[in-house]
């Protein structure tokens, strides 16, 4: 009879801690249940939409850094007409999972804060920076984008700001960024089906933090779409991480 006590006290024990978000061990986080929409990883896989039940689950990697500068409210000096939005807990998941995801290159510990906007003045555009923010919107949440590689994006602009002249002109001339003598103005001279998006088309800068995102997500991806381009950052990576 006392052994049979002691083992529903023990399965009692065990069924509380895994319940209860102090019951977490080292490592790991409270989840709190919550109906998650469909999308997929960084990488391309498929997560299904599902109604998440409470539990503890292992932190992604930088959790403890990342978890506190997710921000409520509006970066300083942002634009006033951009409305404020509220963290859910499964944006909160999946921001944390996606930052899970990159590399640490791109992860610079001198943003202050990933903040949520609803809209952008820009339509359609899923996130921005600014000095040391980061700001997601409604959509990039959506399944219109792939959230890990928003993200990668705009801390890929925070690693354009670490190179030198000569090393982002080295990269314009391997992405065949030259200026068009009529207009002054930079210009692309590869076809459109080498850029992974149209917005890449735009400037070096936009091309440029959409391919490194990519290099690290998939990099068979970009190496199929813009081989040129890939070979340049595999062969600069390894700078940028002794940095």
């Amino acid at each position: 009879m006392r052994v049979c006590f002691l083992l529903f006290v023990g399965f009692f024990s065990i069924f509380a801690n895994a319940a209860s978000p102090n019951g977490c061990g080292k490592g790991q986080h409270w989840v709190k249940p919550h109906a998650r929409r469909a999308y997929y990883r960084g990488d391309g896989t498929y997560v299904r939409a599902s109604n998440v039940v409470g539990h503890c689950q292992s932190n992604p990697p930088g959790y403890d850094v990342w978890n506190a500068k997710l921000m409520n409210g509006r970066p300083r000096y942002w634009h006033p007409k951009e409305e404020i939005s509220s963290w859910t807990d499964e944006e909160r998941e999946r921001v944390l999972e996606a930052l899970g995801e990159l590399p640490a290159v791109l992860k610079d510990e001198g943003i202050d804060g990933i903040f949520r906007l609803k809209n952008a003045l820009i339509p359609d555009n899923p996130a921005s920076n600014s000095f040391s923010s980061v700001v997601l919107y409604d959509v990039a949440f959506s399944k219109q984008f792939n959230l890990t590689q928003v993200l990668g994006h705009e801390l890929t602009h925070r690693l354009r700001k670490s190179l030198s002249d000569a090393e982002f002109a080295s990269f314009q001339k391997a992405a065949k960024w030259k200026v068009d003598p009529k207009t002054g103005l930079l210009r692309s001279h590869r076809p459109e089906n080498q850029f992974l998006r149209r917005n890449g088309m735009l400037s070096p800068e936009e091309d440029f933090c959409d391919d490194v995102s990519m290099y690290f997500l998939q990099p068979n991806k970009l190496k199929q779409i813009a081989p040129k381009v890939f070979d340049w950052i595999d062969n600069h990576v390894k700078l940028w991480r002794v940095k």
